[in-house]
């Protein structure tokens, strides 16, 4: 069974920020990607898997296999981190039977139709949902950018980004 120090939604999935500070200070040996488009490509995932630490296994999985290798074997041995590229995919994951209790948004990069809820991190009112729908499933929702930095509960940002919903 592997130890999940750390689920984090980051659409940048391993950079300087994961390599550097989240995967050292956590100890982990290992980074999950959950992601059904990065699975299916394999230029991306040579170029994951030239930027993911040494000594760090890397595997990556669709959604749907994700929650295969939950159920079946914990997503294997060794303290791993795991990194959705957006809050859709880790919904998807979630449905699909990979049962998280945490869920850190960390990075997502603006498009149409979303507003900036904290530092870099954009959202639209869909995403804002799921989060609801996941915190209702009883999963606690932190937005953390910087591991130096101090995590914001979704409650603080849905009531200051979204007092509608």
């Amino acid at each position: 069974m592997a130890t999940i120090p750390l689920l984090r939604v980051d659409n940048r999935l391993i950079h300087g920020q994961v390599a550097a500070f989240w995967v050292r200070s956590l100890s982990c040996n290992r980074v999950i990607i959950i992601d059904d488009v990065t699975c299916a490509d394999k230029f991306m995932k040579k170029i994951l898997m030239m930027a993911t630490p040494a000594a760090t296994k890397l595997s990556i999985f669709t959604s749907e296999e994700a929650a295969r290798e939950w159920k079946e074997h914990q997503l294997g041995d060794g303290r791993a981190m795991v990194i959705f590229k957006d809050i859709k995919g880790a919904q998807k994951a979630y449905q699909a039977g990979f049962d998280f209790p945490t869920l850190q948004i960390g990075g997502s990069a603006h498009t149409t139709g979303q507003k900036q809820v904290l530092g870099p991190i954009y959202m639209n009112e869909d995403e804002a949902r799921i989060l609801n729908e996941l915190e209702q499933c009883g999963v606690e929702i932190t937005f953390q950018v910087l591991s130096e930095q101090k995590s914001t509960p979704w409650s603080s940002v849905r009531n200051k980004a979204f007092p509608k919903l």
